[in-house]
């Protein structure tokens, strides 16, 4: 789904930036091109994180006086030329906007997903800076991040676990929903049609239903979903947005406010997991997840035999052979988009709710092979 389209958008952005003569290409290129503004921000912010992480890192052992008033002030123009002037090798930057695209796609398609699985991709607990920091990184649904933002602030959390962050979410969402008409629900798919729109820009761009699908179940709205499958029943596989406001409008007039289902979240721990307040918060991690390296899957000792048991038992549907077949599938893939695939297709022969929590730490720990961290 979305794959022909996102290899176009990939390869437009790249027809469109400049190289130096070295082959090269800087942040400056990068903002100065006609190119989708969601790439601009995350690469402008992601070099802007590297910046500050090695200055805090030098700081911290140095003697000279840099909280100095004037000295920030020289620095913060300082650090503008820099951002500006930061250089990709060609060979680099293709993989990183390989990386940066698939990412920003995965958010404007299902954010709380996204959010959740990248950012407790190796930690069950997070600090807020953590989670702040990769916030910034994305455009898109300000919203979420003003919400979640506020709150947080107000409660004065200085970390998150894994299923507090997902409740927040859930919720933060589910309460943005229940105020929107129907014609505003749709408005909020406006920078993934945008995103599609890419490069012709036509403000008419069509999106696959099973996209809008997925978008809508990321944050539980089942009431909306039946009548999506009905226009595919019908023989319809894309809606413009203004089709989409139709569709909308009229659910939001007969079945009133939209309301999220309740977010089933599994606790493994014998205690529930409350929210986490440390004395001092650790020193900033700059986050640059796109940028891990991606290894081949190896299924030895993924999972002990409990877990392969549990997972062949709620997923699988007890069926051991379908669990044999999958593994091997995924002993093929090189990367973690061949390897999503077969993850999908299984929840989908098996009506999986990705969601779900046992289907989450599935993919989670499938996914986590795929990325490790230089």
């Amino acid at each position: 789904m979305l794959e022909r389209e996102t290899e176009t958008i990939i390869r437009k952005i790249i027809d469109r930036l400049p190289s130096d003569r070295s082959g090269a290409i800087t942040i400056r290129d990068i903002l100065a091109a006609d190119i989708p503004q969601p790439i601009k921000i995350f690469f402008r912010k992601d070099v802007e994180g590297n910046l500050q992480s090695e200055l805090l890192h030098y700081r911290s052992s140095s003697r000279f006086t840099f909280d100095h008033p004037e000295v920030n002030n020289l620095q913060d123009q300082m650090n503008v030329t820099l951002i500006h002037s930061y250089r990709f090798p060609t060979a680099e930057f293709h993989k990183r906007l390989d990386e940066v695209v698939h990412m920003i796609i995965n958010y404007l398609v299902r954010p709380q997903w996204t959010l959740t699985n990248v950012l407790f991709e190796r930690d069950e607990v997070i600090p807020f800076e953590k989670l702040t920091d990769f916030l910034r990184l994305f455009q898109p649904y300000e919203y979420l991040q003003e919400i979640i933002g506020y709150y947080v602030k107000e409660k004065s959390i200085s970390s998150l676990t894994r299923d507090d962050f997902r409740n927040l979410i859930w919720k933060a969402d589910g309460e943005y929903m229940r105020r929107r008409t129907g014609i505003e629900a749709a408005g909020m798919l406006t920078p993934l049609y945008s995103f599609f729109d890419f490069p012709e820009n036509t403000g008419k761009n069509v999106l696959p239903i099973r996209a809008i699908t997925k978008f809508f179940e990321d944050k539980g709205l089942s009431m909306i979903i039946p009548r999506l499958e009905g226009e595919i029943v019908q023989g319809k596989n894309e809606l413009l947005q203004s089709e989409l406001s139709t569709i909308l409008d009229d659910l939001h007039s007969s079945l009133g406010s939209f309301i999220v289902e309740k977010s089933e979240i599994e606790d493994t721990h014998e205690e529930k997991k409350s929210f986490i307040k440390i004395e001092e918060s650790p020193v900033p991690e700059q986050i640059n997840p796109p940028s891990s390296i991606p290894g081949k899957f190896r299924s030895e000792n993924i999972f002990s035999d409990s877990e392969r048991r549990r997972i062949i038992r709620k997923i699988f549907k007890d069926d051991g052979q379908s669990y044999d077949t999958a593994i091997t599938a995924l002993n093929r893939c090189t990367t973690w988009k061949q390897a999503s695939k077969v993850i999908d297709e299984v929840f989908i022969t098996f009506n999986i709710d990705p969601y779900g929590g046992e289907a989450e730490r599935f993919t989670s720990t499938i996914m986590r092979q795929f990325y490790r961290s230089t």
